[in-house]
């Protein structure tokens, strides 16, 4: 009874250091205008209000040299579920239906309501000095849209500029081996740029900048991505 009592005790405490350090981000984030889902909001598709494009570019390493892949499509957040991601050209040319397939199986997610949430446990305070605020987190699993899976053998530092009183970017790097996409990748370091619009008041990814280490017949190689969003409009 004793060990039963220690253990629930033991439970609580955490759970009240848990919300405590997210009340203090909170409070944090308010003193500098930042809305408290200054992250998530990017990263739903269950609850998704805003129409966007989308243009990546990818350059794999080949025998050859480098080959480029450029990518341009749209997010639609009234198309059902599984169709919101829609890839418009391949190459400057539109994409034949095995093109269409293999993006929308890494890209369109097809699980009803599925909108990021954070795992309170890791959403912590790692340096708070005169210029910004950094804070480390995670995302739960289960709660990540498809295009973002990897994410969630990730850990994220967010940028918060104190002058501006804006959130910056995001910088993400993987804990464990994950496939993003198409690719297993070793290492893996993503930088998300984010924009602020006010009317909105809604921070939106503006610039993806992605590398990835792989391994292919026994030799490391890096694959770049470098994807632009544009034209946010809410339709929802």
């Amino acid at each position: 009874m004793k060990i039963i009592i220690s253990a629930f005790i033991l439970s609580l405490v955490l759970i009240i250091e848990v919300y405590g350090q997210r009340e203090v981000i909170d409070k944090k984030l308010q003193e500098y205008g930042v809305p408290k889902d200054y992250i998530v909001n990017a990263l739903k598709e269950g609850e998704a209000e805003y129409y966007f494009k989308f243009k990546s570019v990818t350059w794999l390493p080949t025998g050859l040299g480098m080959e480029e892949i450029v990518e341009e499509g749209e997010f639609n957040p009234e198309l059902p579920i599984g169709q919101k991601w829609k890839l418009l050209m391949i190459n400057g040319n539109v994409p034949n239906d095995k093109e269409s397939k293999k993006f929308n199986k890494v890209q369109n997610t097809v699980k009803n309501n599925v909108n990021a949430e954070i795992d309170d446990e890791s959403y912590t305070i790692v340096e708070d000095n005169d210029n910004e605020l950094i804070i480390s987190l995670k995302f739960k699993k289960k709660t990540l849209p498809e295009r973002y899976k990897f994410l969630s053998k990730c850990t994220g530092l967010a940028h918060i500029d104190k002058n501006l009183k804006k959130l910056v970017k995001i910088e993400y790097k993987n804990d464990y081996p994950v496939k993003v996409w198409h690719y297993k990748a070793t290492g893996l370091a993503l930088v998300q740029q984010y924009i602020y619009d006010e009317e909105e008041n809604k921070y939106f990814i503006a610039h993806e900048e992605m590398d990835i280490t792989s391994n292919y017949m026994g030799k490391g190689i890096t694959i770049l991505f470098d994807i632009d969003y544009s034209d946010y409009k809410k339709v929802k």
